[in-house]
């Protein structure tokens, strides 16, 4: 999953996962005779802001289809489950030629020239109907 990280802290691992909620956290999971701590909640702030500005954007939707899309995301980043991020995913697919067409999320990872890695990416294109009939 791109919404995880993991780190090592002694003998015990600590998986964390991009999500709004904690709830879903666990300690003292083992695992072929090593320790796990799941928890949920990394980029909890950013999350939240970011879901009242998506909130905000499914009001100006030209479809169902955005609607739904946008939903899934905001679900996604309450709950971390990348079943719904994938749901999100579908519905982008779904929705030919838009004007404006957005994707984001943990998608895919890059490696940067400093050589780290960026896991979140999100983009916004308008489309020029009239120059791309050109091209």
């Amino acid at each position: 999953m791109l919404n995880t990280r993991a780190f090592k802290d002694g003998d015990k691992f600590i998986i964390t996962v991009g999500s709004i909620n904690t709830e879903a956290s666990k300690q003292g999971l083992e695992f072929k005779a090593r320790k796990f701590d799941i928890q949920y909640g990394e980029f909890s702030p950013y999350l939240q802001e970011m879901n009242e500005y998506l909130r905000e954007a499914k009001k100006y939707c030209a479809n169902e289809t955005q609607e739904k899309m946008i939903q899934h995301y905001i679900d996604h980043y309450i709950s971390g489950d990348v079943e719904t991020h994938k749901n999100s995913q579908r519905e982008w697919v779904k929705d030919k030629g838009p004007v404006v067409e957005t994707n984001m999320g943990w998608i895919e990872t890059y490696i940067d020239p400093e050589n780290i890695r960026g896991y979140f990416e999100g983009m916004v294109s308008i489309v020029d109907k009239d120059q791309s009939k050109k091209f």
